[in-house]
């Protein structure tokens, strides 16, 4: 059986693992690589302490929006945004216990492999996940097989038109770009630089190289949203 995938992506109060907390965890996990119906998606904040919060990077704070996005009440420390009735309260010990049982034994997929698996280590003491995987990486590498395999006639009689896999440098692997070049969009401006926006995203990207074209296009209609966990 395949293993399990999570692409995940983390907001953080800094730079540094050992220095700055997490504040929003947003996972999707896939039971079935091949099967989109199989996901389940999972969004977390949680309210820093007067402490974490006195140690805070403001560039940071400020690219993620935490001010406008911040969605712990007063009275609470934690919450499940996406669950029937959310937000709602969560215990920090219950949280991290539900992201390491998410992240047991998966391909854990981010488009920062130095960035968030590193915090995540450091949260939950430990690495459940099995192996990671770089986005870009991934979705480079599937351009620039494309591309070879297009100079080539009789490997690749036919480029399929959401592809432009000629158009990217071997040297351009930046993840926006090769995104454009795979015909997956940006996220709109009021998602990006936010957990669920990007996970949102960083699916596209990856069911654009791994799913035939009629099951992307009937799994990321332009309407999508997150489905609320019962």
């Amino acid at each position: 059986m395949p293993r399990p995938t999570v692409i995940a992506d983390i907001k953080t109060l800094g730079p540094h693992p050992q220095r700055h907390a997490i504040w929003e965890i947003a996972l999707v996990r896939r039971e079935n690589p091949t099967d989109p119906a199989t996901d389940t998606f999972h969004w977390w904040q949680q309210r820093p302490s007067d402490q974490e919060h006195s140690r805070a990077d403001t560039s940071t704070l400020e690219a993620a929006l935490y001010h406008q996005r911040m969605r712990v009440p007063p009275d609470a420390q934690a919450v499940d945004v996406l669950i029937q009735g959310g937000p709602s309260p969560i215990e920090p010990q219950l949280l991290n216990q539900a992201v390491a049982t998410l992240l047991n034994g998966v391909e854990l997929i981010g488009s920062t492999p130095h960035f968030d698996p590193r915090f995540l280590q450091a949260r939950l003491n430990g690495t459940p996940w099995h192996r990671e995987t770089d986005i870009a990486t991934l979705a480079g590498g599937f351009l620039l097989g494309l591309a070879y395999a297009h100079s080539r006639p009789p490997a690749w009689t036919s480029t399929p038109d959401h592809y432009s896999p000629t158009h990217i440098a071997v040297d351009d692997w930046h993840l926006p770009t090769i995104a454009s070049h795979l015909g997956v969009p940006p996220p709109a401006p009021s998602a990006a630089h936010t957990g669920l926006g990007n996970i949102t995203w960083a699916r596209r990207v990856i069911d654009r190289i791994t799913l035939p074209p009629t099951l992307y296009d009937t799994t990321h209609p332009p309407l999508w949203t997150a489905p609320i966990r019962s």
